[in-house]
């Protein structure tokens, strides 16, 4: 399998003009942790937002067995994300976070099966930016895990 991610998003920045104010040191770069089913966490790195997508999507795959190949070749399927909405809100006294995507799977440059993944959450905004960065974190794994591979495989008849 070859992965590819595309940011499609109209506004690619990911706060608002409030919340910008709190992460005002924000480089642009996501770190990436993954637990283990023993709850053990392990940084994997910081990423853009598309490979941070990519990254976490490839990790899902590897999961299941799937190779990950580096280049695209001929006979090699797809997986193609596309980021639609990654965005950060501070509104009020809440922190809305809200992410959509869509994956296609593309076999011999035809689209075998696709499937769109969308979410929001909403957190009570405490002291510093500890609870956006919750948020965030909570609902990006809910929308990575939220993806039906098993079932856009077998709609693709991979």
């Amino acid at each position: 399998m070859f992965v590819e991610t595309n940011d499609l998003r109209v506004n690619k920045e990911v706060f608002n003009p409030r919340a910008k104010k709190v992460f005002k040191n924000f480089t642009g770069l996501f770190s990436l942790s993954l637990v283990k089913s023993d709850d053990e966490q392990t940084l994997k790195g910081a990423y853009t937002l598309p490979r941070l997508f990519e990254t976490a999507l490839k990790e899902r795959l590897q999961n299941m067995g799937i190779t990950i190949e580096k280049e695209q070749s001929p006979n090699t399927p797809i997986f193609k994300i596309e980021i639609n909405q990654f965005r950060v809100n501070l509104v009020g006294q809440k922190w809305i976070a809200d992410i959509s995507y869509e994956v296609h799977l593309t076999q011999d440059q035809k689209t075998t099966s696709r499937e769109t993944v969308t979410g929001s959450a909403e957190r009570l905004k405490i002291m510093g930016g500890g609870g956006a960065e919750k948020i965030m974190g909570e609902i990006f794994t809910e929308m990575i895990n939220r993806l039906d591979i098993n079932r856009l495989f077998q709609q693709a008849n991979l």
